[in-house]
């Protein structure tokens, strides 16, 4: 189940690692892929954010909570995301 890509100029320019998850981590209710521009009001709570180490990216991988029951896609959406997983 790879990434469902929501704007695929900004996806283009991540690092080939960020691109190639083939699944969702084992503790994860879903990978949602943001730049440093998103409001980060609408982030669930209990989410885990791991950031890009490249400084001219800054593209955060957002980690659900595994009890997370709501639309992943909708989540993905308001953040104004890349991709989500």
């Amino acid at each position: 189940m790879p990434y469902t890509v929501l704007d695929a100029e900004r996806y283009q320019l991540l690092t080939l690692r960020r691109r190639q998850r083939a699944k969702r981590l084992e503790n994860s209710g879903g990978s949602i892929l943001v730049d440093h521009t998103c409001n980060i009001s609408y982030i669930p709570d209990g989410s885990i954010i791991k950031a890009s180490m490249s400084p001219t990216s800054n593209i955060w991988e957002i980690n659900l909570p595994r009890d997370f029951n709501k639309s992943v896609k909708k989540v993905a959406k308001r953040l104004d995301a890349i991709a989500y997983l």
